[in-house]
């Protein structure tokens, strides 16, 4: 069995997956060689000797000359290279939330990494990329393992905290992900749905189905909410407020609400 797929067995995914792909071509393909299964996703873990509690996996796209990734923090892109097996990127430009400790370790080693030209290598569907210290794989999104889907038992009774904001334009998604000042959370139960936005609170009625949650007009206060507060709020009503229902997902402790549009997504954690 090739080292990478040992740690497949240990990548955690915010993502529901399919089950693992097969182990590939042990000798190894650059990405010189015809075939690029780069337009994808991929995820992978930070190196252990850094992260010995646990970095958040680091998700991955190189697609059309550009790179993309994120972590638990920020999102980074820029323009890149990596037709002769190196990976080249150019200036990297990213968000700008503040993440303290761990996540905040894990953003500036993503950015020394990539920025590294670090040696890129495919086998079959998997990415290993490999810099003068480290060497991390990277397997498709959805070969990935995830954690136990959760039922209704689950979602009923818990009180989900917001962690990250998401929003789908075309074939990209980008997650912003919620500061730990600021505080929202969702609980359902007993017929009812109990929300903080980030700055209002509020409730209404909510019937869960199996995949979705039918939700009725819900009261929230009205106070004044500006700054990182603000945008939360404003992303947390679209998706409750913007149809008669919202499908529901639950990974492991990770609870996902999208909206009726299929655009717009909150993710919780408990």
């Amino acid at each position: 069995m090739s080292t990478h797929l040992v740690r497949r067995a240990s990548v955690g995914l915010l993502l529901v997956s399919s089950a693992l792909a097969g182990c590939g071509d042990e000798s190894g393909q650059d990405l010189r060689d015809p075939i690029e299964p780069v337009d994808v996703e991929y995820v992978g873990d930070g190196p252990a000797r850094l992260f010995p509690d646990g970095s958040a996996p680091i998700r991955l796209t190189l697609r059309d000359g550009e790179i993309s990734f994120t972590s638990s923090c920020n999102q980074f892109s820029g323009r890149a290279s990596w037709d002769d097996g190196v990976l080249r990127t150019g200036a990297l430009g990213g968000t700008e939330m503040g993440c303290p400790g761990l996540r905040q370790r894990q953003d500036e080693w993503m950015v020394a990494f990539f920025g590294s030209s670090p040696a890129v290598e495919l086998d079959g569907t998997d990415l290993a990329i490999e810099s003068e210290k480290d060497r991390v794989w990277f397997v498709p999104a959805d070969e990935a393992p995830s954690g136990e889907p959760g039922d209704e038992a689950d979602l009923v009774g818990t009180r989900w905290r917001l962690t990250g904001i998401g929003e789908r334009d075309g074939d990209s998604t980008g997650m912003m992900v919620v500061p730990d000042d600021v505080t929202a959370t969702i609980r359902f139960d007993s017929g009812e749905f109990a929300v903080r936005t980030g700055c209002n609170t509020g409730g209404g009625p909510a019937v869960v189905g199996s995949d979705e949650i039918r939700l009725g007009q819900f009261a929230v206060t009205l106070l004044p909410c500006t700054g990182v507060a603000g945008g939360v709020e404003r992303a947390v009503t679209q998706v409750l407020q913007g149809g008669p229902a919202v499908s529901w997902a639950i990974t492991g402790d990770e609870l996902r609400l999208r909206a009726r549009d299929g655009r717009h997504e909150l993710v919780f954690h408990r």
